[in-house]
């Protein structure tokens, strides 16, 4: 095999497994590296999955912010139609559909605790899909 001439389709599928054995470690490590560089200048734009209770709740079910710092929630609906809402902010996101979006953003103003909940009957433990809006100074 060595000694032989490779054809043009041999030598192309072994840089196209070159390129995706070598490319694909990279792209990742490029996509954690920028996550982090978000987090460490608090940049903060979170992604929370929305499941009923019995598919696991809120996901993260706590999130932790700075007081006077621009917040993004990016929220995916994922099995049933929700809707985050923080009552005591007056934040509503209105109907999630499974596989859509939506995106909140806010500045949380004063520190405390508040709960998250979900604006749409999606389950028979519906009343248990709560989560925790913490913020701190």
């Amino acid at each position: 095999m060595w000694g032989e001439k490779l054809d043009r389709t041999e030598l192309l599928a072994i840089i196209l497994v070159g390129a995706i054995l070598i490319g694909t470690p990279l792209v990742i490590y490029y996509y954690q590296v920028n996550r982090v560089i978000k987090i460490m200048n608090y940049e903060k734009e979170i992604e929370i999955a929305a499941n009923t209770f019995e598919n696991g709740n809120w996901f993260p079910d706590k999130i932790v912010v700075k007081k006077g710092e621009p917040i993004r929630l990016i929220i995916y609906g994922s099995d049933v139609a929700h809707s985050l809402t923080i009552p005591k902010l007056g934040i509503d996101s209105g109907i999630i559909k499974p596989g859509h979006i939506k995106v909140i953003e806010f500045i949380p103003e004063e520190e405390g605790i508040y709960e998250i909940y979900c604006g749409i009957p999606c389950g028979s433990f519906h009343s248990f899909m709560i989560g925790k809006l913490i913020v701190v100074r």
